[in-house]
C-alpha cells in the first residue's frame, strides 16, 4: 500500500483471514465487495509442484468475475 501512494496510484490493499484457502478467500471478497481488478503475483513452478500443490493464482484467474493481471515475481 505504502509503494500505491507513493507513486499516486489510487488503489486499495486488504488483508483477509476468513477461513478459507487463499483463492476462494480473494474471489469470494472481490465479488462480495464489486471489485474492479485484480493483481496476483506469479512465480514458476515446476509441472509436478503445480499439480501436487495447486496454483493459487490460476484459481483465482479461471473463478474471479472481474478482470484478473498476473504479474510475473522472479
Amino acid at each position: 500500500a505504502a509503494d500505491l501512494e507513493k507513486e499516486r496510484i489510487q488503489g486499495e490493499v486488504d488483508k483477509l483471514a476468513r477461513g478459507h484457502s487463499p483463492g476462494e478467500d480473494i474471489v469470494s471478497y472481490s465479488a462480495e465487495n464489486d471489485v474492479d481488478q485484480v493483481y496476483v503475483g506469479i512465480r514458476t513452478k515446476s509441472r509436478t509442484s503445480k499439480l501436487i500443490l495447486g496454483s493459487t493464482p490460476q484459481y483465482i484467474i479461471l473463478k474471479c468475475k472481474c478482470p484478473v493481471t498476473s504479474v510475473n515475481t522472479n
